[in-house]
Protein backbone atom coordinates (compact mmCIF):
# COMPACT_ATOMS: atom_id res chain seq x y z
CA UNK A 1 0.00 0.00 0.00
CA UNK A 2 1.35 3.39 -0.98
CA UNK A 3 0.05 6.72 0.29
CA UNK A 4 0.83 9.68 -1.95
CA UNK A 5 -0.34 13.20 -2.57
CA UNK A 6 -3.12 13.60 -5.10
CA UNK A 7 -2.25 15.03 -8.52
CA UNK A 8 -4.52 17.04 -10.85
CA UNK A 9 -4.83 13.88 -12.98
CA UNK A 10 -6.48 12.14 -10.03
CA UNK A 11 -9.52 14.38 -10.53
CA UNK A 12 -10.56 12.06 -13.35
CA UNK A 13 -10.41 9.06 -11.00
CA UNK A 14 -12.58 10.82 -8.44
CA UNK A 15 -15.12 11.71 -11.13
CA UNK A 16 -15.30 8.11 -12.37
CA UNK A 17 -15.72 6.60 -8.92
CA UNK A 18 -18.88 8.56 -8.24
CA UNK A 19 -19.94 9.53 -4.76
CA UNK A 20 -19.76 13.14 -3.65
CA UNK A 21 -17.04 14.03 -6.13
CA UNK A 22 -18.90 12.91 -9.27
CA UNK A 23 -21.15 15.97 -9.34
CA UNK A 24 -18.30 18.48 -9.21
CA UNK A 25 -16.70 20.01 -12.30
CA UNK A 26 -13.17 18.76 -12.97
CA UNK A 27 -11.78 22.27 -12.43
CA UNK A 28 -13.29 22.38 -8.93
CA UNK A 29 -11.81 18.98 -8.11
CA UNK A 30 -8.41 20.18 -9.30
CA UNK A 31 -8.75 23.21 -6.99
CA UNK A 32 -9.69 20.90 -4.10
CA UNK A 33 -6.62 18.77 -4.78
CA UNK A 34 -4.48 21.90 -4.72
CA UNK A 35 -5.91 22.82 -1.30
CA UNK A 36 -5.38 19.24 -0.05
CA UNK A 37 -1.75 19.43 -1.15
CA UNK A 38 -1.12 22.76 0.60
CA UNK A 39 -0.42 20.94 3.86
CA UNK A 40 -2.59 23.24 5.99
CA UNK A 41 -6.24 23.58 6.89
CA UNK A 42 -7.41 26.21 9.36
CA UNK A 43 -3.79 26.79 10.43
CA UNK A 44 -3.24 23.12 11.33
CA UNK A 45 -1.17 20.49 9.52
CA UNK A 46 -3.33 18.56 7.05
CA UNK A 47 -2.83 15.80 4.48
CA UNK A 48 -5.36 14.11 2.22
CA UNK A 49 -3.58 11.28 0.46
CA UNK A 50 -4.45 8.84 -2.28
CA UNK A 51 -4.22 5.17 -1.28
CA UNK A 52 -2.62 3.26 -4.14
CA UNK A 53 -2.46 -0.52 -4.53
CA UNK A 54 -0.95 -2.09 -7.64
CA UNK A 55 -1.02 1.29 -9.41
CA UNK A 56 -4.71 1.89 -8.77
CA UNK A 57 -6.36 4.34 -6.36
CA UNK A 58 -8.41 2.26 -3.90
CA UNK A 59 -9.25 5.07 -1.49
CA UNK A 60 -7.91 8.02 0.41
CA UNK A 61 -6.99 8.95 3.94
CA UNK A 62 -6.92 12.23 5.81
CA UNK A 63 -4.34 12.93 8.50
CA UNK A 64 -5.24 16.19 10.21
CA UNK A 65 -3.66 17.82 13.24
CA UNK A 66 -6.15 18.02 16.12
CA UNK A 67 -3.69 19.27 18.75
CA UNK A 68 0.10 19.54 19.05
CA UNK A 69 0.71 15.77 19.17
CA UNK A 70 -2.72 14.49 18.14
CA UNK A 71 -3.72 13.48 14.61
CA UNK A 72 -7.19 12.67 13.37
CA UNK A 73 -6.86 9.80 10.88
CA UNK A 74 -9.90 9.19 8.69
CA UNK A 75 -9.81 6.61 5.88
CA UNK A 76 -12.19 6.29 2.94
CA UNK A 77 -12.04 3.19 0.78
CA UNK A 78 -13.85 3.60 -2.53
CA UNK A 79 -17.00 1.44 -2.75
CA UNK A 80 -15.79 -1.00 -5.40
CA UNK A 81 -12.66 -1.80 -3.32
CA UNK A 82 -14.30 -2.41 0.06
CA UNK A 83 -14.15 -5.71 1.98
CA UNK A 84 -10.66 -6.56 0.67
CA UNK A 85 -8.52 -5.47 3.62
CA UNK A 86 -7.56 -2.11 2.16
CA UNK A 87 -8.95 -0.18 5.13
CA UNK A 88 -6.58 -1.90 7.51
CA UNK A 89 -3.61 -1.48 5.16
CA UNK A 90 -4.38 2.22 4.64
CA UNK A 91 -4.71 2.81 8.37
CA UNK A 92 -1.43 1.06 9.17
CA UNK A 93 0.41 3.20 6.61
CA UNK A 94 -1.34 6.37 7.82
CA UNK A 95 -0.54 5.62 11.49
CA UNK A 96 3.12 5.06 10.59
CA UNK A 97 3.18 8.31 8.61
CA UNK A 98 1.60 10.20 11.53
CA UNK A 99 4.07 8.65 13.98
CA UNK A 100 6.99 9.65 11.73
CA UNK A 101 5.70 13.25 11.70
CA UNK A 102 5.77 13.38 15.51
CA UNK A 103 2.17 12.66 16.40
CA UNK A 104 1.77 10.54 19.53
CA UNK A 105 -1.98 9.98 19.59
CA UNK A 106 -4.42 9.17 16.80
CA UNK A 107 -8.13 9.89 17.06
CA UNK A 108 -11.05 9.02 14.82
CA UNK A 109 -14.82 9.28 14.72
CA UNK A 110 -17.07 6.67 13.12
CA UNK A 111 -20.80 6.83 12.44
CA UNK A 112 -22.73 4.32 14.50
CA UNK A 113 -24.16 2.62 11.40
CA UNK A 114 -20.69 2.07 9.89
CA UNK A 115 -20.19 -1.46 11.20
CA UNK A 116 -17.05 -2.07 9.11
CA UNK A 117 -15.48 1.17 10.34
CA UNK A 118 -16.23 0.39 13.98
CA UNK A 119 -14.74 -3.09 13.56
CA UNK A 120 -11.66 -1.69 11.78
CA UNK A 121 -10.71 0.70 14.57
CA UNK A 122 -11.26 -1.95 17.24
CA UNK A 123 -9.05 -4.41 15.32
CA UNK A 124 -6.35 -1.75 15.13
CA UNK A 125 -6.40 -1.49 18.96
CA UNK A 126 -8.07 1.88 19.11
CA UNK A 127 -9.89 2.46 22.39
CA UNK A 128 -13.42 3.75 22.44
CA UNK A 129 -13.35 7.15 24.09
CA UNK A 130 -16.99 8.18 23.96
CA UNK A 131 -20.20 8.06 21.96
CA UNK A 132 -22.31 11.08 21.12
CA UNK A 133 -25.22 12.01 18.92
CA UNK A 134 -25.27 14.79 16.34
CA UNK A 135 -28.24 15.60 14.10
CA UNK A 136 -29.84 12.29 14.97
CA UNK A 137 -26.74 10.26 14.06
CA UNK A 138 -24.65 8.40 16.63
CA UNK A 139 -20.85 8.72 16.46
CA UNK A 140 -18.22 6.68 18.27
CA UNK A 141 -14.92 8.41 19.04
CA UNK A 142 -11.74 6.36 19.25
CA UNK A 143 -8.14 7.04 20.27
CA UNK A 144 -4.85 5.18 20.12
CA UNK A 145 -1.28 5.76 21.22
CA UNK A 146 1.04 5.78 18.21
CA UNK A 147 4.42 5.42 19.87
CA UNK A 148 3.91 1.96 21.29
Amino acid sequence: MELRMFTPDDAEILLRLGGIYACLPRSELENMISVWNSGLRDGQRFERLAAIEDGEAVGMVTIAQSADYVASIEPEIFVKFRRRGYGKAVMREAMERARAKGYRIAVASVRGDNVAGLRLFRRLNYLQDHVCEHNGQQYTFFLRLLDC
